[in-house]
């Protein structure tokens, strides 16, 4: 069996062996409450921290993580009550007060009772907050695209375009010089007639403005799971020292009583009586023997009963002693923990012995 020996007031970087040296823990938290990570002596073996997310280059998401998609997940504040919690506690402006009024970029507070909701990340760059960023803003507030404002500048002169005169210097314009468009191949010039300075009109690009990329995926660690077939030794540890505690709880809350366990037979012929009540105040169960004197008939007869009682009022005959001229009877009876117990009967008491 392997033990650990948990120290009493960790700190962030205390860290503590299980007895057999395997498997060494650290401590990664201690508000609002104790965080230990498995680490063996070449790697970590789990500890992602609950709600850190990290770019996921595959179709599923790593152990214990939700993958963050285009649609508002609702999750189940018991079901990752660790992760409500860390949201809860660290978030800030990234928590909106309502899913409604939540921007794509933003957790949500579900029905406000029993669900949260994960932010939508699907399609996003990330940009750091603040710096150089013209615009203030919240944490997973989202900014829409824009192209940075330009200024072109054409000169006036007879060497840039050409005109049907002096006062009619248009780019494209009827009469004048053509736009090349490399997309149809053709010369494209502006329709209207007027010596105005009107631009031919040409549509480039594509739908979006965006720089060059690759799509991954993004996901959340939601929970700690320990799910590699070299880890198990670890993950059994762990679940061991869970299951034990849980043992160890159940017996000192359950008062366990059994019979012969730190118990010795005791003479008492000398203390007990006959028709007389006692009660079994030991807090476990106890054995009596009793044993009766004969009545001295030729035939077997009834000597008395041994009786039991919860409340000295109600009485149950649990057991019969009989005898004749060769002896009387014996047996022995088991007294649950406070019980009334008695012997009623006419024949003497021979012996009386108690295991308690």
């Amino acid at each position: 069996m392997v033990a650990i020996a948990w120290p009493a007031s960790p700190s962030v970087g205390t860290t503590v062996s299980s007895d057999d040296g395997a498997v060494t823990f650290i401590c990664t938290q201690t508000s609002p409450k104790e965080v230990w990570d498995v680490e063996s002596t070449d790697k970590v073996i789990y500890g992602q921290p609950i709600g850190s997310v990290h770019w996921c280059p595959y179709e599923n998401p790593y152990p214990g993580c939700l993958m963050l998609t285009d649609q508002r997940q609702t999750l189940s504040r018991t079901t990752y009550a660790d992760l409500w919690t860390w949201i809860t506690t660290n978030a800030g402006t990234a928590l909106a007060v309502s899913d409604a009024a939540a921007e794509d970029g933003q957790f949500g507070p579900g029905d406000g009772s029993t669900t949260f909701s994960l932010p939508k990340a699907a399609g996003y760059f990330l940009r750091v907050k603040g710096g150089v960023d013209p615009d203030a803003r919240v944490l997973g507030s989202v900014q829409a695209d824009a192209i940075r404002e330009t200024n072109v500048a054409f000169r006036d002169t007879a060497a840039d375009y050409t005109s049907t005169g002096a006062s009619n210097k248009n780019i494209g314009n009827n009469g004048g010089t053509a736009i090349f468009n490399a997309d149809t191949g053709v010369d494209e010039y502006e329709t209207t007639t007027n010596s105005g300075y009107v631009p031919a009109k040409i549509s480039e690009g594509g739908v979006e403005t965006r720089s060059i990329n690759f799509a991954w995926n993004i996901c959340i660690t939601a929970f700690h799971t320990v799910d590699d077939a070299a880890q198990v030794n670890a993950a059994a540890i762990l679940a061991e020292q869970v299951s034990q505690a849980a043992q160890i709880a159940a017996l000192e809350t359950s008062n366990l009583q059994m019979l012969g366990v730190g118990q010795t037979w005791q003479d008492l012929t000398a203390s007990r009586s006959i028709n007389t009540t006692y009660q079994n105040t030991t807090g476990n169960p106890i054995q009596v023997y009793l044993a009766i004197n004969g009545s001295g008939s030729t035939t077997s007869t009834q000597l008395g009963d041994f009786e039991l009682s919860t409340d000295e009022a109600t009485w149950l005959d649990v057991f019969r002693f009989s005898g004749g001229i060769n002896g009387g009877g014996g047996g022995a009876v088991i007294v649950p923990d406070n019980y009334y117990y008695r012997y009623t009967g006419a024949s003497g008491i021979l012996r009386w012995y108690e295991l308690q």
